[in-house]
């Protein structure tokens, strides 16, 4: 099982090693193979306080076990039933979400850092018909993925038996937990009653299932390369998306929240109108023209920054604000990002600020009155998340630079300019 095992090693050893350890028979091997092969690891237990004394007797065990082979461990207490209700989870979800909250946290302290788990086959083909039977998509299929966001499960190749023979042959220690002969959850009663029916209905089961799970992983693998390639820092260009199946939308936009049973709602946003959004838990899609844009759900916070004569500059989140005197004006460079603006018309302190329905502006050329922002937005075809974060800066209410865009025909520079007051934007 050893040389098998090293061949399983797709991840990189000489990273920050963390093992998700129960004290059970899987978990107790893995972790036996890894210090025979003398790479370095740190046990993580939790203890979920789920069965009294069990637990606790559990967790010391882990202790000792990782003292006595001098290897580093870390361990946390829950109360997993608390926690189930406040988080309005079952026990099992609940403990679930808790385990890898605290794993992650490990995962974080290090680039490098990687979490193994001891999940085999026969857990994998488990899945496989728990997901059947909650409606799973494609990658549900493919059973337990490894190496997905730096986690990795080295077993998978291994049935139960294996494991179990090899701890037997090894003298190797471990904890039965007692739930995992209960009925009450679905794995079990596929573990304890429907898969050993399966297996008398033909031979290798576990072979075939293996087999077939491996192709529907690499057909899912494909289709993500494939339709990676309508993915861009600037939007998902919808007619590319026309000509890919309507099927496979929901996981081109997977990565945002999209799931196959809103699949219906990307086929009604991309066929829908300019400007139309759909918006995830997370993020909120919109249809631009030609393009579906994604931004990442965020309250924009209310600013206003004062600025004074003296101020060289300001940092907000989106960019950077930077003053200076001009007093040659004989050749200035204009840019969008750069406004020159008549020293004698300004007042201090001015103000930065998102603009807000109602603010006008006089544009440049525009001899009198006044336009609402909102709009000049929509005449430069602004789209809706980037006028959530347009500024403006002003002068005693009066705005002097639709920042980035354009430069209030009120304070502009002229031929009697004596001293310009240039800002210069740098959007992050």
């Amino acid at each position: 099982m050893y040389t098998k095992f090293q061949n399983q090693l797709n991840f990189n050893t000489d990273a920050t090693l963390y093992l998700a350890i129960s004290g059970g028979v899987d978990s107790m091997v893995l972790s036996h193979l890894l210090h025979y092969l003398k790479i370095k690891h740190t046990l993580l237990h939790c203890n979920f306080n789920l069965r009294g004394e069990a637990s606790n007797q559990d967790e010391q065990f882990i202790i000792e076990y990782a003292k006595s082979n001098s290897i580093n461990y870390k361990t946390i207490s829950f109360d997993t039933k608390s926690e189930s209700l406040n988080r309005k989870l079952n026990t099992q979800e609940c403990a679930r979400e808790l385990r890898y909250e605290w794993f992650t946290t490990f995962l974080k302290q290090d680039e490098k850092s990687i979490l193994l788990t001891a999940h085999h086959l026969d857990d994998s083909i488990e899945t496989f018909f728990i997901n059947t039977l909650r409606g799973t998509g494609i990658k549900g299929l493919g059973g337990i993925p490894n190496g997905q966001h730096k986690i990795y499960r080295p077993l998978l190749n291994f049935t139960k038996s294996e494991i179990i023979e090899f701890s037997k042959s090894k003298n190797i220690k471990f904890r039965e937990d007692e739930s995992n002969k209960s009925d009450n959850y679905l794995r079990n009663k596929l573990r304890h009653h429907i898969i050993p029916e399966l297996k008398e209905l033909t031979t290798n089961l576990t072979g075939k299932m293996n087999t077939m799970m491996t192709e529907i992983s690499d057909i899912d693998l494909f289709i993500s390369n494939y339709i990676s390639q309508f993915k861009s820092e600037h939007g998902l260009n919808i007619e590319k998306i026309k000509a890919i199946p309507e099927f496979m939308w929901y996981k081109l936009f997977s990565d945002y929240g999209v799931t196959r049973k809103n699949n219906s709602e990307i086929i009604k946003l991309i066929n829908s109108h300019s400007g139309s959004i759909y918006k995830t838990a997370k993020y909120t899609l919109l249809k631009d023209r030609k393009t579906i844009l994604v931004s990442a759900v965020k309250n924009v916070t209310q600013i206003q920054h004062e600025i004074e004569l003296s101020t060289p500059s300001i940092e907000l989140e989106q960019g950077k604000l930077s003053f200076e005197l001009i007093i040659d004006i004989e050749n200035l460079k204009f840019e969008d990002s750069l406004a020159y603006l008549d020293l004698a018309k300004l007042q201090f302190p001015l103000t930065v600020r998102y603009w807000k329905k109602g603010d006008k502006i006089q544009p440049l050329g525009m001899k009198t009155g006044n336009k609402l922002i909102s709009d000049v937005l929509i005449n430069k075809k602004i789209n809706q998340f980037d006028k959530e974060k347009q500024l403006i800066i002003q002068s005693k209410n009066k705005t002097i630079w639709l920042v980035d865009l354009m430069v209030s025909e009120q304070f502009a520079i002229s031929k009697k300019t004596k001293t310009a007051y240039k800002i210069n934007y740098l959007k992050y």
